[in-house]
């Protein structure tokens, strides 16, 4: 596992997202990111109400522009790497040390607030 502070471009959905990544030396990538151990109901469909309510979570907590702690896992089958995600609420530009010392697990706040159900990779 890597870890890399990361700056939100896109909330795609409840679990899937678009970040810059410091990966250092001043060198930063655009990668698509899927939300290790949870899944979010999807956007269209029979589900689309509960979709877009955990979306509306992630863009409160995420806004674009802020940074987050990005612990990637591994790529899964559609290219997107499976990673945890750490952020602080209100705290947009947030340090390393500030996200590893006390930030939130996004898939855990998630779980909470029954806007994801517990999955397995």
């Amino acid at each position: 596992m890597y870890e890399y502070r990361a700056r939100v471009q896109r909330v795609i959905d409840g679990d899937t997202f678009d970040f810059d990544v410091d990966v250092g030396f001043y060198i930063s990538l655009r990668m698509r990111v899927r939300l290790r151990g949870v899944n979010t109901p999807e956007l269209r469909g029979d589900e689309r109400e509960r979709g877009l309510a955990a979306k509306e979570f992630v863009v409160e907590q995420l806004p674009v522009g802020s940074y987050a702690l990005i612990r990637t896992a591994k790529i899964g089958k559609y290219g997107r790497y499976i990673a945890d995600v750490r952020y602080l609420p209100g705290t947009p530009d947030a340090s390393v040390e500030a996200l590893q010392a006390d930030g939130v697990d996004l898939a855990q706040a998630l779980l909470k607030r029954k806007l994801a159900a517990p999955i397995d990779y």
